[in-house]
């Protein structure tokens, strides 16, 4: 079973880390029959400090695809990020 990673900023990635997250989700992309249910239980936060529609969107839809629970934050919303 794969080790969890909380991920803040690309940079607390390697680039192996990068290289085999893009590979999977091209896999995941030409597979599309998985259950829908990969991040079932699973709670993603997003903050996007620039206002941007589609890529928030985007984020989520994704995530709500796969059974995540997304808790989404604008550059308004947190405390000491601005």
């Amino acid at each position: 079973m794969a080790i969890r990673k909380n991920i803040l900023s690309l940079t607390d990635m390697s680039s192996n880390d990068i290289i085999q997250i893009a590979s999977r989700a091209v896999e995941l992309k030409k597979e599309r029959t998985i259950s829908g249910k990969l991040l079932n239980g699973t709670i993603i936060g997003t903050c996007f400090l620039e206002t941007s529609t589609r890529t928030r969107t985007a984020f989520t839809v994704a995530a709500l695809r796969f059974g995540a629970d997304v808790v989404a934050y604008g550059p308004r919303d947190l405390q000491g990020i601005m």
